[in-house]
């Protein structure tokens, strides 16, 4: 049963684990002229109803109906289409409490590499059970509750394990395509992804998807609302981010590996991106506040 549309919008106080959980329910909205929009939760979408399609990290993914779908917000991302009625659950839950949940590498590298990683579909028993779990958090939580924000925490969790291990067993049925072919944005954007730790030429890009370099350019700026330029740099930082939570690896190390040519261009990216330098990036992540 679909109960309470009405937009509930409220911060669940301190996890023991030192993280914070932003829920948020009501219906998506569609910014006609987009930027490329980051921010480094983990973002967890149920569709209650309808349906969204998603740019994210170089492609197009639809949300169905009593399904939901979580990925790494660090990569641009927007909703470009919807049904006419959708309503929707939002859940951040920052990286330094996904990292300390033990979900598995493969789960977690999959996640932090830009997938928008799918649960199944309504007819999926486990999917069911999870969006109705969604919607008596909706219905039932009431900020200030320690012992409701604890319960959330922990179901969170456990839904989480949930899934990686269904995917882990190949048991989530494949999501389908988001359209019968790519369009030339998603083209423009993919042959980026693929390619960002090189230095990209838009005469290169321009070759692939068969288009003059200067509309190239005004396209994907239509589109996506940021340049390639700029698309590059945050797909760099984002890689930068995953590897400095993963890996031991030196600063400088990641800086050559996502396509930085030099320790300053690294620095000053990833201070624009993230509000803070590499190393205080990872120590964040694992010695998070209260953990």
């Amino acid at each position: 049963m679909q109960k309470n549309p009405e937009k509930k919008d409220f911060r669940i106080a301190k996890f023991e684990i030192g993280g914070l959980v932003h829920l948020r329910h009501g219906r998506p909205t569609i910014n006609p002229n987009p930027g490329g929009h980051t921010h480094s939760n983990i973002e967890i979408n149920f569709v209650r109803q309808g349906w969204v399609r998603y740019f994210i990290a170089g492609g197009f993914s639809v949300i169905s109906a009593r399904q939901w779908g979580l990925f790494w917000a660090a990569f641009p991302h927007r909703i470009v289409a919807s049904s006419p009625d959708p309503l929707m659950i939002w859940v951040l839950i920052p990286l330094t409490t996904l990292v300390q949940w033990d979900l598995g590498p493969a789960f977690v590298n999959r996640l932090l590499g830009g997938t928008l990683v799918l649960s199944g579909s309504e007819q999926d028993p486990p999917a069911a059970r999870d969006m109705e779990t969604a919607e008596r958090w909706v219905d039932e939580l009431q900020p200030g509750s320690a012992l409701s924000e604890r319960a959330v925490e922990r179901e969170l969790e456990a839904m989480l394990c949930r899934l990686a291990d269904r995917h882990r067993r190949g048991a989530v049925p494949a999501a389908p395509p988001a359209g019968t072919e790519a369009t030339r944005t998603e083209q423009i954007a993919r042959y980026v992804e693929a390619h960002y730790r090189a230095s990209i030429r838009v005469s290169d890009i321009a070759a692939r998807v068969g288009l003059h370099p200067k509309y190239v350019m005004q396209l994907f700026r239509k589109r996506c609302g940021l340049s390639i330029h700029q698309y590059i740099l945050q797909l760099r930082v984002a890689h930068a981010q995953r590897l400095l939570v993963t890996t031991n690896r030196n600063v400088l190390d990641i800086a050559l590996e996502v396509g930085f040519g030099s320790a300053s261009q690294f620095y000053e990216a990833f201070r624009r991106f993230s509000g803070c330098t590499p190393r205080a990036f990872r120590f964040g992540c694992r010695h998070p506040a209260g953990g």
